[in-house]
Formats: structure tokens, sequence, C-alpha cells
């Protein structure tokens, strides 16, 4: 992949029975044969390393 940025797949499940397939979405990502490492939610520890290290877009703030 040119930029090597990471993605995090998603079911965009629109029914209950379809929540947590991701035939699709793996589907689509295998004909581009994009990079699994790029998957920063292809296990645990790597979505877990991801978000240890990624910046914040933004900080809530919840009153003063």
């Amino acid at each position: 992949m040119e930029k090597e940025v990471g993605i995090v797949v998603s079911s965009d499940a629109h029914i209950s029975f379809d929540l947590g397939n991701y035939d699709s979405a793996l589907g689509m990502l295998k004909e581009i044969s994009f990079p699994e490492k790029l998957i920063m939610n292809r296990n645990l520890a790597a979505f877990e390393e991801f978000m240890s290290v990624r910046k914040p877009l933004f900080q809530w703030k919840m009153g003063d």
C-alpha cells in the first residue's frame, strides 16, 4: 500500500444477525491484497498497540 495507513474493519451491520460478520469487508480487502499488518483490529494485541501509540484527535470536556 502506498501510504501505509492503518484501518479498522467493521461489519457495518444493519441487523443484529450480521453483527461480527466481516466476510464482505475481508473479501474486499483480500481482492486488493490489503496488508494484514495495516488492519488495526486484526487481533486484541494489535488493537491495544494501536490505541496506545495514537494521538487523540480531540479531548472531551464535560463541564468545568
